[in-house]
């Protein structure tokens, strides 16, 4: 009986299931990583001595492990593990620029509602797309001034229908919304990682699960976020620092098991 996986190959991407070291409780799982990987690294300084001054002895010091995994699919729960805060969902203000076109009644109207029943700037739009004239709002409409009706703007006869206008406001978002904050004073919090991959044994040509857990990993501190129009779509990267845990000289295990089957 040759066991389980004791040489295999592996060609396949990890889940990751992040948890709560205090609580026990799931903080997000990823299902769609396009990488994963751990590094294992240390220093060596070596004694020499004698002719030729070969390295005689090796004394191996400042263990590191790093876990980088990349995502293909932003995920907020990960997010607000990078930046130390928790994700906000409410209503929150946000900024709109619309560009609406003037009716045969010099009116054109708003697809949102200008917070606090007035715009940041209105603008005749040039035929070069840049905004021109700033248009004045008004009570009264006259030349050069608008009046502003909850997402109703009427200007001045001497803007023909037709002409496109640049409208600038605050817009109240619905209360669905998710708020990602990075503050001067928050930093990512240690967490525990638990990955799972599928290894072939290399005699049997069977898949076993592997499972590797992490008892104490923290997010890097250095992230980026890239938004680009063209190549593939842009992945989250997680650099992953492990930690060595308060109770163990372990910083991660592997098992390689058999699943259940039904009985």
């Amino acid at each position: 009986m040759s066991g389980i996986a004791k040489r295999w190959a592996v060609r396949n991407v990890a889940k990751a299931t992040f948890y709560d070291i205090s609580t026990g409780k799931m903080l997000t799982y990823l299902e769609n990583l396009k990488s994963s990987g751990i590094e294992v690294s240390s220093e060596t300084v070596y004694a020499r001595g004698g002719d030729g001054n070969p390295k005689l002895v090796g004394f191996s010091s400042d263990k590191e492990v790093k876990v980088n995994l990349s995502s293909a699919i932003f995920e907020n729960r990960v997010i607000a593990l990078l930046t130390g805060n928790s994700i906000i969902e409410g209503a929150t203000d946000v900024y709109k620029r619309e560009v609406v076109v003037v009716g045969k009644t010099n009116e054109a109207d708003l697809v949102g509602t200008p917070k606090d029943g007035k715009l940041l700037a209105l603008y005749i739009l040039g035929a070069d797309g840049v905004e021109d004239t700033e248009l004045e709002a008004a009570e009264t409409v006259a030349a050069g001034k608008y009046k502003l009706t909850t997402k109703k703007i009427t200007v001045h006869t001497d803007i023909t229908a037709g002409t496109k206008l640049v409208a600038y406001y605050m817009l109240a978002t619905t209360a669905t919304a998710q708020t990602i904050t990075v503050s001067a004073n928050a930093f990512p919090a240690a967490f525990k990682l638990v990955m799972e991959v599928l290894v072939t044994d290399f005699y049997t040509k069977k898949l076993y699960p592997a499972q590797i857990i992490v008892p104490s990993a923290k997010m890097e501190d250095n992230w980026a976020l890239s938004f680009e129009p063209t190549g593939d779509p842009q992945a989250l990267d997680l650099p992953i620092e492990i930690l060595k845990p308060a109770d163990s000289d372990d910083m991660f295990t592997m098992t390689i098991y058999e699943e259940p089957t039904a009985s």
